[in-house]
């Protein structure tokens, strides 16, 4: 409902003729006359506000997003090789730093693929049972490290085309296997072993047992930035692991697990080609 000009100035007067017959005749003091005049005005405007859009208070706040309709944003799905590349000279000198350090890599790995890289610094403990496949690239300030290398043993083993982001801790004394064009996010740390805590009255600094069990990263696995994948634990082909998980147990192929411990709330069904809910149970 809108209403004219001297129509909404006759509403307003006789609103406030209404609200403020009760304060005529009556004297404040200073303070009461802000506060007269505050409930006053507020008066005169829900009046007017019910003659207008019938009873009930006005709206005094913004809506909360889930009162207003609101739609979801556009997603763009873009190529990331799109993203341009550096100036000439750095990406010269970064290659040629890549050239010299290449054969330092295969004499002291166990085995260094074609066309893989470790970029400068890095943190390489036991390189004499760490393999790593072709096209890997490993980014800075990344920690390998193989324990018991003296029963030469491979302790990690990394496959073809995965990229591990800077600061990623993987340590082995067992076997930690990653396997093909999988992601590893940032401050992520994934381990065969841990400190044995059976009898916590002797600390493992006193002790220095370790407890190992095998740990498997299948092919095409993506795992987001500071997740921890324990001994023991086996996750499956093209699975995502979330931001800030825990991995404590199996994660079964085509899942989406999150938290802490992670758990799966989305499987892909192959055959549909869409990603269903887990079963919550």
């Amino acid at each position: 409902m809108r209403l004219g000009g001297k129509a909404s100035l006759d509403l307003v007067r006789s609103a406030t003729r209404v609200q403020m017959s009760p304060f005529s005749g009556v004297r404040f003091s200073s303070s009461s006359n802000c506060v007269a005049s505050t409930i006053g005005q507020k008066l005169m405007y829900h009046a007017v506000w019910a003659q207008v859009n019938g009873p009930g208070l006005p709206m005094t706040r913004r809506p909360l997003p889930s009162e207003s309709v609101m739609s979801r944003p556009a997603e763009t799905l873009r190529d990331t090789r799109e993203s341009g590349r550096g100036s000439f000279l750095r990406r010269n000198w970064v290659r040629a730093t890549r050239l010299l350090r290449t054969p330092w890599h295969r004499l002291r790995f166990r085995q260094f693929g074609a066309r893989s890289r470790i970029d400068f610094p890095a943190r390489v403990v036991g390189a004499n049972v760490i393999e790593i496949g072709n096209g890997v690239v490993i980014h800075h300030n990344v920690r390998l490290e193989a324990h018991f290398t003296l029963e030469r043993q491979t302790r990690v083993r990394i496959g073809d085309g995965t990229h591990i982001a800077p600061y990623v801790h993987i340590g082995g004394a067992g076997l930690v296997e990653i396997g093909r064009e999988c992601g590893i996010g940032s401050f992520s740390w994934i381990t065969d072993h841990d400190h044995d805590a059976t009898d916590p009255r002797r600390s493992v600094v006193d002790h220095m047992r370790v407890v190992i069990s095998p740990t498997v990263i299948e092919d095409g696995v993506y795992i987001g930035e500071r997740v921890a994948v324990l001994r023991g634990v086996r996750i499956g082909r093209g699975s995502v692991i979330g931001t800030n998980s825990v991995v404590t147990h199996d994660i079964p192929p085509y899942s989406i697990a999150v938290g802490a411990p992670a758990r799966v709330i989305r499987t892909f069904d192959v055959q549909a080609g869409v990603w269903k809910s887990a079963d919550p149970c």
